[in-house]
C-alpha cells in the first residue's frame, strides 16, 4: 500500500555492470487487495515486469533480505555485519509473508532466540544474548522499512541496560594503529576496517583477503 493506500508493486533492478538497484514501481488503482492480486496476476502473464522480480505485500521474507543486502548494504565491512545479522531471522521467518509479521511474531522470536534456536546448523546450539537479538531485529526492521517505506514498522525488542556500550576514544584509536606500524598491510587494515566500521568480532572474523 502507498500512502493513499493504494496497492502497487515494487520492484528492484540493477543494469549489466552498475553497482547499485533501482527501485521502480507499478500501481494497480485499487483499495481493495484481492483486486489488487487480480490485477497483479494479470500483470505478470503480460509480462509487465518484464522478467524482474517484484517485491509485493506478499513477497517471502527471504526476498526482501536479499534485496536490502543487494541494495542498502555496502559491500565493506557493514554488509558483512548485517548478513550475519539477518541470518537467523532468516531462518525463523524467510517464507513468511514479509509484511505479516506482528509484533508478537518479534516477541516470540526473542523468546526463543535466547535458547539458541536458528543458529548456524554446524555450531552447538547454546544461549543468546539480549544485544544479539536486538541486532538482529534491528537488522530486520531495517530490511522491511526499506523495502516498504509507505509502511513503516517497528519492532520491539529486549531492553538494552544501561551502562552496557563501551566507546573506544580517538586517542585509543590512534594509539592502537600506530602500535600497529610494524605489523603487515592485512593486519593494520583489519584494525581499521573494526574501528572505522565497528565491525563485531565474529563479522571480522567473517572477512576474506582479496
Amino acid at each position: 500500500l502507498n500512502e493513499r493506500n493504494i496497492w502497487i508493486a515494487r520492484w528492484y533492478v540493477k543494469a549489466k555492470g552498475a553497482k547499485r538497484w533501482v527501485r521502480r514501481s507499478h500501481s494497480f488503482k485499487t483499495k481493495d487487495r484481492d483486486d489488487a492480486e487480480a490485477r497483479f496476476g494479470r500483470w505478470m502473464s503480460d509480462g509487465g515486469h518484464r522478467g524482474e522480480a517484484p517485491i509485493i505485500p506478499t513477497s517471502p521474507l527471504s526476498e526482501v533480505i536479499d534485496v536490502y543486502l543487494d541494495q542498502k548494504a555496502e559491500p565493506d565491512g557493514n554488509r558483512t555485519t548485517q548478513k550475519l545479522a539477518l541470518a537467523a531471522p532468516g531462518r525463523a521467518f524467510g517464507q513468511r509473508e514479509a509484511l505479516g509479521l506482528t509484533a508478537e511474531d518479534a516477541r516470540d522470536y526473542a523468546r526463543k532466540r535466547a535458547t539458541g534456536l536458528w543458529g548456524p546448523p554446524t555450531r552447538p546450539r547454546g544461549p543468546i544474548s539480549d544485544s544479539t537479538i536486538r541486532r538482529e531485529l534491528n537488522a530486520l526492521q531495517a530490511a522491511l522499512n526499506f523495502a516498504y517505506p509507505d509502511r513503516p514498522i517497528r519492532l520491539p525488542k529486549p531492553s538494552d541496560p544501561e551502562g552496557r556500550k563501551v566507546w573506544m576514544r580517538e586517542d585509543q584509536a590512534k594509539a592502537m594503529i600506530e602500535a600497529l606500524a610494524e605489523q603487515d598491510a592485512q593486519v593494520r587494515f583489519f584494525a581499521k576496517c573494526g574501528i572505522l566500521y565497528g565491525v563485531r568480532r565474529g563479522a571480522m572474523m567473517e572477512l576474506e583477503w582479496e
